[in-house]
């Protein structure tokens, strides 16, 4: 997928219902099936059709891609702030 369609309004909804679907235990084939009903239905806006089962894939892909690069992050921060916490920890105990 282009780079700039990670900015398009309709990824973004697709992939924000794609993610709370995958929070919640289903699969693939369970979210192409869900998409389209309930409250705030989501379709190809092209064809007014359910998303294809790649289309999908790939949100599933982007998505564990950015939870991975800020799973990293969160750690990079952790381990830079523990040092600093010992740091002041034996400061603290040595007055």
């Amino acid at each position: 997928m282009p780079r700039n369609q990670k900015q398009n309004p309709d990824v973004i909804a697709r992939r924000r219902k794609v993610a709370m679907f995958l929070l919640h235990g289903l699969n693939q084939e369970e979210i192409v099936e869900s998409l389209p009903k309930g409250r705030d239905p989501i379709v190809n806006p092209k064809t007014g059709k359910p998303y294809s089962i790649g289309t999908i894939n790939g949100d599933i892909q982007a998505l564990l891609a950015e939870w991975k690069e800020h799973a990293a992050q969160d750690i990079e921060t952790l381990k830079g702030k523990h040092p600093a916490e010992v740091r002041e920890a034996k400061r603290a105990a040595a007055c």
